[in-house]
């Protein structure tokens, strides 16, 4: 195809895209939008991107496959834009329509690995940048050039999948908001309220775990099939939520896992393979929970405290009591530090009176944590905390303590 020819497939391409899209502007989705916002998207489509700037940036991207890829990337951002402004339509279009086709597409082919795939996506990113060097090792001049520009197309590729694959689920309805939570700051009162409840489910379903003794839980308590119990256990909760399940979310197990905790995660969602990662290296307390999160941000959630809410949730709707006491403990441990904020004394009263053999698994945390925990671990941290406020997250890590309020909420509106 020439490059006049490009030129016009191009003009023609856009202006089919403004004809299928101008009906959006009587959706009931839009309908609260001013007028003036859908000409404004018109005329950033039709006026800002002209003909003569449109075929400039066509002939820059169509140089190479690097070219192409930074104009992806750098596109893919610009679209983040509308998306955050109608999160409404986002919702809909994206979160619970194009995001469950990927959810499928991922689940039953990725999803079928016997092992984690994210080991094979690693792999192939090390062997396929290590000839990428050997290959090219002269250091300055038009290889030096070439090597950046693949670097740079690189970021546009990743920054283009990554969004399209689950990173605009940042831009969705708050889920406070779509459920009606009242998120109001507590009083010392309601904290020991809330921890004396949390207490006192964690004591039941721990002493329905078969073989429980009161030293602290070993790996002799985690069922074969711990995934597919959290997994059934995510979807119960999405459908009580009222949103959409699809597919069949992994959560990965990976082995050994103390690398994670040692870079300051105890797990990761890869948007890339669709799966959840767990480190396996944390006690078994830790486990289930931490699954259940990373589950939560495969069925399409970004924010980390709406995954732990998520995921504290699913694990109380669970059949089984160790997954219940897991989900159960991780709400304790955040009323707890609050506590310890608002009334350190008070904190320190009610975690005395806690069951044996809860407080042999929070010393078994506490050295678990003294193990993994360095100047890495730190860093680590800091780079999560700088890669949540990237996506708009209010907060940063910070936003993981908003399960406190979410959770007291839903327990006030539920009961549960």
């Amino acid at each position: 195809m020439s490059r006049k020819t490009s030129f016009k497939a191009a003009d023609e391409f856009l202006g089919m895209i403004f004809i299928i899209c101008e009906p959006l502007a009587n959706h009931p989705i839009l309908a609260n939008t001013t007028d003036l916002n859908w000409l404004a998207l018109r005329r950033f489509g039709q006026g800002f991107l002209p003909p003569p700037m449109f075929r400039k940036i066509w002939t820059y991207a169509t140089r190479s496959r690097s070219h192409t890829f930074m104009v992806l990337g750098l596109l893919t951002l610009l679209l983040r834009i509308p998306l955050g402004l109608f999160p409404a339509f986002t919702e809909q279009a994206y979160s619970r329509g194009f995001f469950l086709g990927v959810r499928y597409l991922l689940d039953y082919t990725i999803g079928w690995s016997p092992i984690p795939f994210s080991y094979v996506v690693i792999l192939a990113l090390i062997a396929f940048w290590t000839w990428k060097i050997l290959r090219k090792s002269n250091p300055t001049g038009p290889k030096f050039k070439r090597a950046l520009l693949n670097l740079a197309g690189f970021a546009g590729a990743f920054l283009f999948f990554f969004h399209f694959l689950w990173g605009y689920n940042y831009e969705r309805i708050p889920i406070e908001q779509h459920l009606g939570l009242q998120l109001d700051s507590m009083t010392v009162d309601q904290l020991c309220f809330e921890a004396e409840w949390a207490a006192r489910q964690a004591e039941a379903d721990r002493a329905a775990i078969p073989g429980v003794t009161s030293d602290s839980l070993s790996d002799a308590v985690i069922p074969a099939d711990l995934e597919d119990r959290v997994r059934t256990a995510i979807a119960s909760t999405m459908q009580v939520m009222d949103y959409p399940y699809a597919g069949r979310v992994r959560g990965r197990v990976l082995v050994p896992g103390g690398w994670m905790l040692r870079v300051g995660i105890g797990g990761i969602y890869n948007p890339f393979t669709g799966e959840g990662n767990v480190s396996g290296a944390q006690t078994p307390q830790r486990i289930p929970y931490t699954m259940a999160h990373e589950m939560a941000h495969g069925c399409g959630f970004g924010d980390e405290g709406s995954c732990n809410f998520i995921g504290m949730v699913a694990c109380s709707r669970s059949d089984d009591p160790y997954i219940r006491y897991s989900g159960q403990m991780g709400y304790w441990v955040e009323v707890y530090s609050e506590l310890m904020l608002a009334d350190p004394l008070m904190a320190r009263m009610l975690a005395s009176q806690m069951d044996p053999g809860i407080k042999a698994d929070q010393r078994a945390n506490y050295y678990n944590y003294q193990r993994y925990h360095g100047k890495i671990s730190e860093l680590g941290q800091q780079v999560n905390n700088a890669y949540l406020h990237a996506q708009g997250v209010q907060g940063g890590i910070k936003s993981y303590d908003r399960v406190l309020l979410m959770r007291a909420a839903w327990h006030r509106k539920t009961n549960q």
